[in-house]
């Protein structure tokens, strides 16, 4: 009888229940909707920093290349805006409070480019990734970022620009003066989690801007199934090879926010119904 005409208010009913029980978890369901979607899910994508680790970060070594460079850190550092974890890191390493206004010009960390930096003294100091910024010279130091990514550790490069690159992309090697290492805990409720979603049949997939091997470690720990399987997102240089990557990769590292989109993209074109959480 209450076929066909009271079947949407049957469906809307059954949605509203969904949508009170996860109220009650603290979850918020803004569509109605996607309640159908969320339980359809078959793929999870979640990046790494925030969300299989906890946010706040922590200087766990600094490796010198240069002698007397630690001062020029915290200079530097100094003049930085607190908007990230990995500048709280360094200022709380340094026992940095307040703000310094001495720069000529700052950089506010940039997700495309990898780096953040200061203009002093007409001469420029940066924070990047050590791929985006060492370029050609990377192999050079790779057996210490193979000694701290395999630990899960994450590896950033302080050093001095040829020129000014004005917030842009790096196309000149940086000098290398130090190698910051920096650690995050892995939160306590993360195999639990994982463990969870693989039990219903949900693949998880990591999108990280870390280095591909940190992202992996960290993922593995995590618990997370075949997060041994990753990937360098800068050799994936078409929305092919990110077709082609999905089905074999399980971790995605130095991924470019407009990658995460694309390899979301991929997974949706392949069948999945896929939701992100993260950055």
């Amino acid at each position: 009888g209450l076929m066909p005409e009271m079947l949407p208010m049957v469906i809307m009913a059954c949605l509203a229940k969904g949508s009170l029980q996860l109220s009650k978890k603290k979850t918020l369901i803004k569509n109605m909707n996607s309640m159908q979607g969320f339980g359809s899910m078959d793929v999870l994508c979640i990046d790494k920093t925030g969300t299989i680790t906890r946010p706040d970060m922590s200087v766990s070594d600094v490796v010198f290349l240069k002698d007397n460079v630690g001062k020029l850190i915290a200079g530097v550092a100094g003049n930085m805006d607190d908007d990230n974890e990995t500048m709280k890191a360094i200022k709380n390493y340094y026992h940095i409070t307040g703000r310094d206004n001495s720069a000529e010009r700052v950089y506010s960390f940039s997700s495309q480019n990898k780096y953040s930096g200061a203009v002093l003294d007409g001469r420029c100091y940066i924070f990047g990734a050590p791929e985006y910024v060492l370029l050609d010279t990377y192999a050079e130091y790779e057996d210490i970022f193979e000694r701290y990514s395999g630990h899960g550790e994450r590896i950033l490069v302080f050093g001095e620009c040829a020129g000014d690159p004005c917030g842009n992309i790096i196309e000149e090697a940086v000098n290398p003066y130090a190698f910051i290492i920096l650690e995050n805990e892995i939160r306590d409720t993360a195999k639990e989690t994982f463990g969870y979603f693989a039990s219903q049949g949900v693949d998880i997939v990591v999108i990280s801007g870390d280095n591909p091997v940190t992202a992996s470690k960290v993922a593995v720990r995590a618990g997370i199934n075949n997060a041994e399987n990753y990937i360098d997102a800068t050799t994936l240089k078409s929305r092919q090879d990110i077709r082609e990557a999905i089905t074999k990769y399980t971790v995605f590292g130095r991924v470019v926010p407009s990658q995460k989109k694309e390899i979301i993209e991929a997974y949706k074109e392949s069948g999945k119904v896929v939701a992100m959480t993260g950055d």
